[in-house]
């Protein structure tokens, strides 16, 4: 019991640090990512070794990279919060310097659009 509780644990951290990592390396900060990325090695493998010989284990992983991700998305500013509508388009504003460019060829496509 006291292993499923630390291999939940360590899911949950990890999936926490995920989602962090991915929001770190959208808004380019690199040294912050770096740091994520290594506590997600880190806790990753002291998972894996938990669970390699225990397969059971995989259970409590699982509800802890559950939870951990809806943490850790909730926590943060979140893709959808990051998206801003374009012209009305929903297309975020990743693409917002390319779509000013781009010509539709298809009538279709411009309806589409509008």
């Amino acid at each position: 019991m006291v292993r499923a509780l630390i291999v939940f644990t360590l899911m949950l951290v990890v999936n926490i640090a995920w989602a962090r990592y991915i929001q770190t390396v959208s808004d380019g900060q690199r040294l912050k990512a770096s740091l994520w990325d290594s506590t997600l090695f880190l806790l990753g493998g002291i998972t894996v070794t938990q669970y390699t010989k225990a397969h059971w284990l995989l259970i409590p992983a699982t509800l802890g990279a559950f939870v951990g991700t809806f943490i850790g998305a909730k926590r943060g500013k979140g893709i959808e919060a990051e998206t801003e509508s374009y012209n009305g388009t929903g297309v975020g504003r990743e693409l917002e310097a390319v779509l000013p460019t781009a010509q539709p060829t298809s009538p279709w496509i411009t309806d589409r659009l509008r």
